[in-house]
């Protein structure tokens, strides 16, 4: 089991560097794409996140949402606003806007994988 939850750990390392790759992408060439790439990498780092933590394995957001604590709820559901942004595009939010979310929530799961992230 230990090492079920370790794989997922390393699943949420590799989405968060994906992920800053693909906005590395958006910054050199402002195309969209990748920043809606960047942003759902990192709503499925936020889940690999919570699973981990909880030390559990769920087939679905609503799943998830039930098992998390509060703070956990947070974080998930301002990862979904990105994923909305991965299907919806500028329908969603402006690129603007949807930068400045990435980046502030990239921001806040760095920090939350920096100072425990083994649990």
């Amino acid at each position: 089991m230990i090492q079920e939850f370790e794989i997922v750990r390393k699943n949420m390392e590799s989405m968060l560097k994906y992920s800053q790759m693909e906005y590395a992408k958006f910054n050199k060439t402002k195309n969209i794409v990748y920043l809606q790439q960047a942003g759902e990498k990192l709503f499925n780092a936020i889940e690999s996140y919570i699973q981990y933590k909880r030390k559990v394995n769920v087939d679905s957001f609503y799943e998830l949402k039930n098992l998390a604590t509060k703070s956990q709820k947070k974080l998930l559901y301002k990862g979904r606003e990105l994923h909305r942004f991965f299907y919806n595009g500028l329908n969603e939010y402006d690129i603007e806007t949807a930068e400045r979310k990435y980046l502030k929530l990239y921001k806040q799961l760095k920090n939350k994988t920096k100072k425990n992230p083994r649990g």
